[in-house]
């Protein structure tokens, strides 16, 4: 059973001054030369506060070290999931969201999930939902990581 927890301080024992170097896989085989690359340094303070901000939305993080570790291999996913976020909530703000990192037992891939959960289910559910992902679809273009709105038709925790 998932449990869903919130951010209070340094919940991974890493100091918060520790810096970690990320480059895209397009950068590393990329022809330019080394000094004109980009590189993206991500701290462990910018996914905090992230988290954080994306918990003063409403939104419930399950697991938030898996986030925080899926957030580190796809740097890109930063600027991306505050919005998706504050889409899902602009268009269901009767809907409970939690944030999760779903692992799919059949491939070992993983991605992130945003479920809407209510408390009644209709037919207007799932048009719903896809009306939302086509509002924030586009942000995810180009993206090393994934991020996708979806219902498990659970209830409300």
């Amino acid at each position: 059973m998932a449990t869903s927890v919130m951010l209070r301080g340094n919940l991974w024992g890493i100091p918060p001054e520790t810096s970690l170097l990320v480059r895209t896989a397009s950068q590393e085989f990329s022809q330019e030369p080394a000094e004109s690359k980009t590189e993206l340094i991500v701290t462990e303070s910018i996914v905090i506060e992230l988290l954080r901000n994306v918990e003063t939305q409403g939104v419930l993080l399950t697991h938030p070290e898996e986030i925080y570790d899926y957030i580190l291999r796809f740097p890109d996913l930063i600027g991306v999931i505050d919005k998706v976020v504050l889409i899902a909530r602009t268009y269901l703000q009767d809907a409970q969201l939690c944030l999760e990192v779903y692992h799919d037992p059949e491939s070992n891939d993983e991605h992130l999930v945003l479920y809407a959960r209510w408390r009644v289910y209709d037919e207007q559910t799932m048009d719903r939902i896809r009306f939302v992902r086509d509002q924030y679809r586009h942000l995810l273009a180009g993206k090393s990581g994934w991020l996708i709105l979806t219902t498990d038709f659970r209830q409300p925790v």
